[in-house]
């Protein structure tokens, strides 16, 4: 008992100084393993990592964060696409340019086209020759007429582009040189073609144009302007610079009767007007015995109560006139007033100004058309040919001499006719149509350009526009938006130029044209440039190179979806078995999960990853928008024309107004779309005819319906856009189908079979 207790007593002494270092060793070697277990072991594990294996992680999310960042790229090409206007004109819309010596203004190209006109054939005294089977001789007669070109798309040359800020700078000062090609202007300027296409130059005073390429002129520079530059000189207080020498343009309209005030409101409106149609502004007389007797018109049709044609009132109702012969006889006088665009109008506005010199340079490319001569030399008395200047023609429709053939009402209380009407002074058949030739042509131009003649209506006597003086002049003005004229350009486009001349400024637009469309369309400006035209071969050759630029980095960097995309096709078959085994379920949702795990596990164990496509397109998108927008914005692409086939034209369109140059466009871009939908499952047709059941059969034709509407899609898009964007559909639905080829062929060589499907 006594050595249990004194052994108690020893274990209860303190224990000697080694052991306690022994045991402090021992708590460390425990903490040591506590360490060895927790924390070391991580450490063990990172270092044992090769670098290659660390590198594919942080590869991995590097990758995640590009395809989002290309993802992002694409839909805001996408948006941008909606949003950032273009158009098929040169000179409007968003536009691409490698200089800013190369910003092309807006042009409106007007063509002289000669049409064929039946017309009278009259004898020396101006009557119309008469058959021996008592019909009016006719011939056809070429009839020239200025008629602005819809889809003509004229790209100015540098050269003249530098002789337009040149004469910017030489008018004005350099901040309006410097205004021109500004971002978001609307430009305006002229081209005149013949028949044949050929460019017109300066015909103001019969001299050769300063310029060849193309820009009319006037008499002292090329007529051009835009908004930008027109609010500068308002703000400015600057004046429009006159480009020509400007002449009283002159033309006839309704006359104003001298009782207006007495007439009714509806009649003052109809007198108001201003009407230029004069047609019925003609009164016809039979001259009996050196007398004038009117001729009534009552529905287009000549009239009379003096049936015999006597002088004798031989009816109380009016009697149809039918000879044609007796009607061969009358003299005509034109009941009407002459309305004048004068050469020295003041207090108008800077664009009625710029308007003012481009209709004047207008005019006097109509008045040199033959058909108009007969006007000036038969009823003016002037001695005008093709030789003569513009400035001879003026002088011959002077405002005075234009006035001297026309007849007023005077009519007095009682309301009787009392005009002295001089036999003499009357109009033939000829000299009447020679009139209304001359009203016809100046009225057209008059219209396509906006003029029209100032009403003077009764009823509104505080606007500048109607002015309340009874008397006033009917007067020649530029219409377009009469009570806000201050800034309107005439001859604009329908979109705001939005030119991109640098890097710079296409980062002002974001990335997705800093980093894909700007160098992409820097690339196709150049070769453009360094291949001409060519015929229209040049804007194919940059587009096909473009495609194939942009379709090689896409396959270096997707190649493995196109084997990917391969093989599923491939498995359709098999996924169409499960799509069966599953189709009684439907609804279900724990047995749809099993159905997506089974279909997944069948993709992965052949190498097939859902998320390639993914990655593709993510890729691929952003390039579509980028080549979609560099084909619409590329001057040179857009004026392009190719086999008759304008680029920047829809082909439909084209097609449904008679085109027919574009059917085969339109074709060979739906067939090239087909083809390259439909060609996998061709070449895959055997695998997938293998199938058991009409379950399978059904669940095959349901995913073939899908890929049916896709490619339908795909063909109804590509047919609806621009012919130059049609091209690119054409040759990136080529490059498709070889791809698909080349894809099936390398899957059923040897090399793939044994080992090639390890790295594809």
């Amino acid at each position: 008992m006594k050595k249990a207790n004194d052994k108690s007593k020893e274990n209860n002494k303190p224990k000697l100084e080694t052991n306690s270092f022994s045991s402090a060793n021992k708590r460390s070697s425990k903490f040591d393993s506590l360490l060895n277990q927790s924390s070391r072991p991580n450490t063990t594990n990172f270092k044992s990592i090769s670098p290659r294996e660390r590198f594919k992680k942080i590869w991995k999310w590097i990758s995640i964060v590009i395809y989002l960042f290309l993802a992002g790229l694409g839909i805001t090409g996408f948006i941008q696409s909606c949003v950032l206007r273009t158009s098929s004109t040169v000179g409007s819309g968003v536009e691409l340019y490698n200089s800013k010596d190369d910003i092309a203004p807006h042009v409106n190209t007007y063509q002289l086209v000669k049409t064929q006109k039946t017309s009278y054939i009259y004898d020396q005294n101006g009557k119309i020759k008469i058959d021996a089977n008592g019909n009016y001789e006719t011939r056809d007669e070429d009839i020239y007429q200025l008629v602005k070109v819809e889809n003509a798309n004229y790209l100015t040359p540098r050269e003249d582009i530098v002789a337009i800020k040149k004469q910017l700078l030489t008018d004005y000062n350099q901040d309006v040189a410097n205004l021109y090609g500004a971002y978001n202007n609307y430009s305006s300027t002229i081209r005149i073609i013949d028949q044949d296409g050929n460019d017109i130059t300066n015909i103001a005073n019969n001299s050769q144009s300063l310029n060849a390429k193309g820009l009319i002129q006037g008499d002292n520079g090329y007529i051009f302007i835009n908004d930008k530059i027109l609010q500068y000189l308002n703000q400015e207080g600057l004046g429009y610079q006159y480009k020509n020498v400007l002449q009283d343009i002159c033309l006839f309209t309704v006359a104003r009767p001298d009782n207006f005030d007495s007439l009714s409101n509806e009649e003052k409106d109809l007198y108001g007007l201003g009407s230029t149609s004069i047609n019925n502004a003609f009164e016809a007389y039979e001259i009996i015995n050196n007398q004038p007797y009117k001729v009534e018109v009552v529905g287009g049709q000549y009239v009379t109560k003096d049936a015999n044609g006597d002088g004798i009132i031989d009816s109380d109702t009016y009697v149809q006139i039918t000879d044609l012969e007796r009607i061969n006889n009358f003299k005509y006088a034109l009941n009407a007033e002459v309305a004048t665009l004068s050469k020295d109008a003041v207090g108008l506005f800077n664009s009625e100004k710029f308007a003012r010199d481009y209709y004047q340079t207008m005019n006097n490319l109509i008045l040199k058309n033959p058909q108009m001569f007969s006007f000036y030399n038969k009823v003016l008395s002037g001695s005008i040919n093709s030789n003569s200047s513009v400035q001879d023609i003026y002088k011959v429709i002077s405002k005075s001499n234009l006035q001297g053939l026309t007849q007023k009402y005077r009519i007095n209380n009682n309301g009787i006719d009392q005009r002295a009407i001089d036999a003499n002074s009357l109009f033939t058949i000829e000299q009447k149509n020679a009139i209304l030739t001359y009203q016809n042509e100046i009225v057209s131009l008059m219209t396509q350009l906006g003029f029209g003649v100032k009403k003077q209506v009764y009823s509104d006597e505080t606007s500048d526009y109607y002015p309340s003086t009874p008397n006033q002049e009917f007067e020649i003005v530029f219409q377009p938006q009469i009570n806000d004229k201050r800034n309107i350009v005439l001859g604009t486009g329908s979109a705001a130029q939005k030119p991109i001349f640098s890097w710079g400024g296409a980062w002002g637009l974001g990335p997705f044209y800093g980093l894909i469309v700007w160098p992409l369309s820097f690339v196709i400006n150049g070769m453009t440039t360094g291949l001409g035209p060519l015929n229209g071969w040049g804007g194919v050759i940059a587009i096909v190179v473009a495609i194939l630029l942009t379709r090689i980095i896409v396959t270096l960097f997707t190649y493995k979806t196109l084997f990917s995309s391969h093989k599923q096709q491939q498995l359709n078959p098999k996924k169409a078995k499960i799509d069966a085994k599953y189709a009684p379920f439907k609804g279900n949702r724990e047995m749809e999960q099993r159905k997506r795990q089974e279909i997944a596990k069948l993709y992965k164990s052949n190498n097939v990853s859902m998320v390639d496509p993914l990655k593709a397109l993510c890729i691929s998108m952003p390039i579509f928008f980028a080549v979609w927008r560099v084909v619409q914005g590329i001057p040179d692409i857009k004026s392009t024309t190719w086999l008759g086939i304008q680029f920047s034209l829809t082909s439909w369109k084209e097609l449904l107004n008679g085109s027919w140059q574009y059917l085969p466009l339109l074709l060979m871009a739906a067939a090239t779309q087909a083809l390259s939908h439909y060609l996998p499952r061709l070449l895959n047709r055997k695998r997938m005819s293998e199938r058991s059941n009409k379950a399978e059969q059904q669940a095959l034709k349901q995913a073939n319906k899908t890929q049916n509407i896709i490619m339908i899609v795909f063909i109804i898009i590509s047919i609806l856009f621009e012919a130059g964007v049609q091209i690119y559909w054409i040759v990136g639905g080529l490059w498709q189908i070889m791809q698909v080829l080349i894809v099936h062929h390398i899957v059923k060589g040897k090399w793939y079979r044994t080992k090639g499907y390890k790295y594809l």
